[in-house]
C-alpha cells in the first residue's frame, strides 16, 4: 500500500524535540507528529492539520520540507510503501492539546515527552527518523 505523509519536527525554547510513543503488538517506536495526506490536500495543509489534531498547536510556520525520504514499513499488519517529508517550526513550552486525536491515535499513541538531541542520540529505544538529530539542527 502506497501512503505519503506530512511529519512534523516540533521543536521547543529549551530546543528539545516533541516525539509521540506508539505500540503495535510487540513493539513500540517514537516518532514526530504528523500523518497521511488525504486525496487534494497539499503537503502543507496536511502537515498543519495533523498538528493541530494531534497537539492542538496551530498557525505555526512551517516553511518548507527540510527532508524526505521514502520508507517500507510494517504496520497494522501491512506493508506500507511510505512518502515522508519532514517540517520544522519552533515553540514554546506547551502542554498538548490531545483532544483532537482520532479513535486509531487514542488506542495506538501511548504517550509524549520531550526529548534533547542528546537523549534522543543515547536512547535506546526505536525513533524515526533515524537521522532525527541531524534534522533538528535544521531548525
Amino acid at each position: 500500500m502506497k501512503r505519503h505523509t506530512a511529519r512534523i519536527i516540533v521543536i521547543n525554547e529549551r530546543g528539545a524535540t516533541l516525539l509521540f510513543r506508539g505500540d503495535e503488538r510487540e513493539r513500540s517506536w517514537w516518532f514526530t507528529p504528523g500523518g497521511g495526506v488525504d486525496d487534494g490536500e497539499t503537503v502543507v495543509a496536511a502537515a498543519h492539520r495533523e498538528l493541530r489534531e494531534e497537539t492542538g498547536l496551530f498557525g505555526l510556520d512551517l516553511g518548507e520540507p527540510v527532508f524526505e525520504h521514502t520508507v517500507n514499513v510494517h504496520y497494522q499488519g501491512d506493508w506500507w510503501h511510505q512518502h515522508e517529508e519532514f517540517f520544522v517550526t519552533r515553540v514554546a513550552q506547551v502542554e498538548l492539546d490531545t483532544s483532537g486525536w482520532t479513535a486509531h491515535e487514542i488506542a495506538f499513541m501511548r504517550e509524549w515527552r520531550w526529548w534533547t538531541p542528546a537523549e534522543i542520540a543515547a536512547s535506546t529505544e526505536t525513533i524515526y527518523p533515524e537521522n532525527l538529530v541531524e534534522l533538528i539542527s535544521l531548525g
